[in-house]
């Protein structure tokens, strides 16, 4: 799939991460929250766009390549994006943005960095966290397991690493995963619809609060392998994930 043209939103502009007002403060975010989507999308209030068509493959080639960028070369490239030459510079992180859409079925793509989940993330418990599962709407709306990348510098080197990542995981798994946890950083969910990536995001930074209410209690008791995957290939909870879409 082409990459399309896509939005960066600052939570702090909009306050949302969808058009159905998901506040920022709703999550406990404690920074910008970034929402990317493809041209044809539903349309987000504050949102300011990125890339026209065919302008953002140059972020997608540099992530995909193996070419050494100096850091006014990404500068350059993310300036050279643009569709308007007065606009501010675009993040960074949307070098990750960019090769997220381009992946089959992926038509949103939001990043957050929110409170518990950060705490979670920068401790020795990161990769539990990421990969292990404790409730049930955890395994419905993140997936039976996070995608974790280690702590690299914020651009096109996270960006590659959260590639390799993806990847790594779908030819594990078979499938691409709902979310992606960055150690020392945040975390990204990817999915079709904003409702999609929103029920991810907040279920992340409920996951953390619950994960650190246990250790609290003595430790988390995590679900099973075998009850993990029960749960996700349950059909009652694939209904409950497309009555959600109506929801959030």
């Amino acid at each position: 799939m082409p990459v399309e043209r896509f939005r960066d939103v600052p939570c702090q502009a909009s306050s949302r991460l969808s058009t159905r007002s998901l506040c920022a403060k709703k999550a406990g975010y404690g920074a910008p929250a970034h929402l990317a989507l493809q041209d044809g999308s539903e349309p987000l209030t504050g949102s300011t766009r990125l890339p026209e068509p065919k302008r953002g493959l140059p972020l997608l080639a540099a992530v995909e390549g193996d070419a050494v960028f100096s850091d006014a070369e990404v500068e350059d490239l993310l300036f050279g994006v643009r569709t308007d030459t007065e606009a501010l510079k675009p993040s960074v992180e949307s070098l990750f943005h960019a090769w997220l859409l381009a992946l089959d079925g992926v038509a949103f793509v939001g990043h957050t960095h929110p409170l518990a989940a950060i705490s979670v993330l920068s401790s020795p418990y990161a990769e539990a966290y990421a990969t292990r599962r404790l409730f049930l709407d955890q395994i419905v709306y993140c997936g039976p397991e996070s995608v974790l990348v280690p702590y690299v510098d914020p651009g096109l080197t996270l960006s590659r690493r959260i590639a390799e990542a993806v990847e790594e995981y779908r030819e594990r798994s078979g499938r691409l995963p709902k979310t992606i946890c960055m150690k020392n950083h945040g975390v990204i969910a990817i999915g079709k619809t904003a409702q999609d990536v929103a029920a991810g995001l907040i279920m992340a930074e409920k996951s953390a609060r619950v994960f650190i209410d246990a250790m609290a209690l003595g430790g988390p008791e995590f679900l099973s392998p075998e009850e993990v995957m029960r749960i996700d290939e349950r059909m009652d909870e694939h209904y409950r994930q497309r009555i959600l879409r109506r929801s959030v």
